[in-house]
């Protein structure tokens, strides 16, 4: 009798130690379950609030931002942006990433237009300057998720079309010189292509003009021989 209850005893502090045991290591590392899809279309929606908030912002900026004057040396120049259909056709797509410390990265891809002057050497130009060149085009603004937080690193605007206003209708801008745009340039817009002149990147490439050559007498031929070992 006396070892009988040894025995049940003993079988309850096993239980006791092993529940215990998986007390402590649930407490350490918790599983939680996720749908991939459901949290990819929350931070979709949260992003696309986050540039509507963006959007906004902007609107209300606009009269301000249009008549201040930037510097990016050596020149001096007017932008300001605006979003002519807001944010209602903005678009969304975030992707899950093998990272703790950034563990979702998303881009959202909206309209949106760029008011901008030409390039300046002197602030009281540009300033003076109220002949704005139009970009329509998208721009993509990229988030990561730090800290549980969204945070915004960086956009890119692509132009699709470079326009000027003469005599209140908008025409697309023309080129003083007869140039051919690189692929990788032609997307570029009005500023890029102004940056890759500073820079020397040559985004143009101006064509030669084509010189008319002289034609042969008869003589001059009959003298011309080809020299053995030379290339032509």
């Amino acid at each position: 009798m006396k070892s009988a209850g040894i025995g049940l005893l003993a079988g309850v502090l096993s239980v006791c130690v092993l529940s215990c045991a998986h007390g402590r290591k649930s407490a350490e590392a918790p599983v939680f379950e996720s749908n991939a899809a459901a949290d990819a279309t929350a931070n979709e929606a949260i992003l696309l609030e986050l540039v509507k908030e963006h959007v906004a912002a902007a609107a209300r900026n606009a009269g301000e931002q249009k008549n201040r004057v930037i510097r990016r040396k050596p020149y001096f120049f007017k932008q300001y942006d605006v979003y002519p259909e807001g944010a209602e056709n903005a678009k969304a797509l975030v992707q899950a990433q093998e990272s703790r410390s950034i563990p979702w990265v998303g881009d959202v891809s909206l309209p949106k237009q760029r008011f901008i002057t030409r390039f300046h050497a002197k602030r009281r130009d540009a300033e003076s300057d109220s002949n704005f060149l139009r970009e329509t085009g998208r721009e993509t603004i990229t988030f990561e998720l730090r800290s549980g937080r969204w945070v915004r690193v960086g956009s890119l605007f692509v132009a699709e079309k470079s326009e000027e206003n003469v005599n209140g209708e908008w025409v697309p801008v023309k080129e003083t010189v007869k140039r051919t745009p690189a692929s990788e340039d032609r997307r570029k817009g009005y500023l890029g292509r102004t940056w890759d002149k500073l820079l020397g990147r040559r985004p143009y490439e101006e064509e030669p003009a084509k010189k008319e050559k002289p034609e042969e007498s008869p003589a001059v031929r009959q003298q011309r021989t080809i020299q053995p070992g030379r290339a032509f």
